[in-house]
């Protein structure tokens, strides 16, 4: 894993969408910094639509994982559409959800785990790069 530390200076304000989906009612941004580059800040603009982290909702993974880790799930949805910078690898956005998750207290095992879960069921989502898309705010 890169050597990362991740900061989330904003309130991740949503409104409600229905059972699955939220949206941004105001710009959120996320800072990485990683050692020997500039920081870099990742500006989630309002009107983005996520459904957080995409966990099955099957016994076990939902449980433990389900609704857990909103402010990184919800840039990470972001950093998979095309609106985000298109130098940035999926790898690179996939470590800043993990180390976005340890930054908001989670343990290193879930961590670890929603990170797994995010290298193996997100590459479909990359290749659309598409799956999130704009929303206007009202």
């Amino acid at each position: 894993m890169r050597n990362m530390t991740v900061e989330f200076p904003d309130r991740l304000l949503i409104e409600q969408l229905d059972d699955v989906w939220v949206m941004g009612i105001a710009d959120f941004r996320i800072v990485v910094k990683e050692e020997g580059q500039p920081d870099y800040v990742i500006t989630v603009p309002a009107g983005r639509k996520s459904d957080y982290a995409s966990v099955p909702k099957i016994p076990g993974p939902y449980e433990l994982y389900g609704g857990k880790g909103k402010k990184p799930a919800y840039g990470h949805d972001y950093t998979y559409s095309p609106e985000f910078d298109p130098n940035k690898s999926r790898k690179w956005c996939d470590a800043v959800f993990h180390h976005g998750l340890i930054a908001i207290g989670m343990s290193q095992e879930d961590a670890d785990a929603m990170y797994a879960g995010v290298r193996v069921g997100g590459e479909s989502h990359w290749e659309k790069n598409s799956a999130y898309p704009v929303i206007t705010a009202p």
